[in-house]
């Protein structure tokens, strides 16, 4: 079935056919991906996951999706299964997104949002979710798929960096204990990006590299505070991610 768009005053609503997957969820369709533009980057995003991210400052594109992208998005509840997230894509001009989804058995809506920074050319992501069935632990996004090419480097654990000599493997990093600084540098030949959590009140945080067959895939999750069992909503941290042109150390003093 093709996808139409639907066109509204000051917005594009893309709209298509969901089916559903073995587990009972909604599954949206590869063609529903958006796409950001500023200045000095761009990024395309589907189900809540950058799946595209160029760096006009440097002249290089840090990340390249595979063709089936495991769900790297989540709504995570303490003692319960991940519902992972699929969505419907609402796009206001060209400058914000925002990509929603709602699991009417599971009383459980999800929602991301992201935009472009005007003044300078930052995109701004942010998340919030909802379960009537209440232990929301937290919430995440993702990146995938960044080459080896590149090197993902996390103020973690004294200093970690992914790359193609870095052996196959999951990590996690829970900020502030094993994740000394809640960001990450993505660093190629010419430049770089800094992923950051733009957070004054220190909240916990996880972060998951996955590295493996020459590439690696990032989630982001931020969590609420613990005790989980009342709590049936939550609202992310602001996460910015900042392009920049130079070495590392350029990014890691932004």
């Amino acid at each position: 079935m093709p996808i139409p768009i639907i066109d509204r005053p000051g917005r594009r609503l893309l709209v298509g056919a969901l089916g559903l997957c073995a587990a009972g969820l909604l599954v949206l369709p590869p063609a529903f991906a958006a796409e950001l533009r500023s200045a000095t980057c761009a990024l395309t995003i589907s189900n809540a996951t950058i799946i595209a991210l160029s760096n006009h400052l440097s002249g290089e594109s840090f990340v390249a999706a595979p063709p089936n992208l495991t769900p790297l998005a989540h709504l995570h509840r303490i003692g319960e299964p991940l519902l992972d997230v699929a969505s419907t894509t609402e796009q206001w001009a060209d400058n914000q997104l925002s990509q929603r989804a709602d699991w009417t058995n599971a009383g459980a809506q999800f929602e991301f949002r992201a935009s472009v920074d005007p003044a300078s050319g930052d995109v701004i992501i942010t998340q919030s979710g909802a379960c009537s069935a209440k232990k929301l632990s937290g919430i995440s996004w993702g990146l995938a798929n960044i080459p080896a090419s590149f090197e993902v480097l996390v103020p973690g654990c004294s200093g970690q960096r992914f790359n193609a000599d870095s052996p196959a493997g999951r990590r996690e990093f829970d900020y502030p204990m094993l994740w000394e600084a809640p960001f990450v540098l993505l660093q190629g030949k010419a430049g770089g990006f800094l992923i950051w959590a733009e957070d004054a009140q220190y909240r916990y945080k996880n972060l998951v590299v996955e590295h493996a067959r020459r590439a690696s895939r990032l989630r982001f999750e931020s969590r609420n505070t613990a005790p989980f069992e009342e709590l049936d909503r939550i609202a992310s941290s602001r996460w910015r991610i900042t392009p920049y042109r130079g070495p590392w150390q350029t990014g890691a003093a932004l």
